[in-house]
């Protein structure tokens, strides 16, 4: 079981990291990106940071047991 959840979890951040160059394209892009959606372009950004760093953190304590 430890395997399984292991993979889900580095799933699980690949997709994350999917999504944040989906932000970065969109924080950058001049049509899509106005005083009004890069904030939440940025906010989103660093949830996926913080998803990101704490699922890490929960995949490698599976990884210890």
């Amino acid at each position: 079981m430890d395997d399984k959840i292991i993979l889900d979890l580095e799933h699980a951040m690949s997709k994350i990291a999917e999504v944040r160059v989906l932000l970065n394209q969109l924080y950058y892009d001049p049509e899509f990106a106005n005083v009004f959606n890069r904030p939440v372009l940025s906010l989103l950004s660093a949830a996926c940071d913080y998803l990101d760093q704490n699922l890490t953190i929960l995949r490698n304590k599976a990884r210890e047991k």
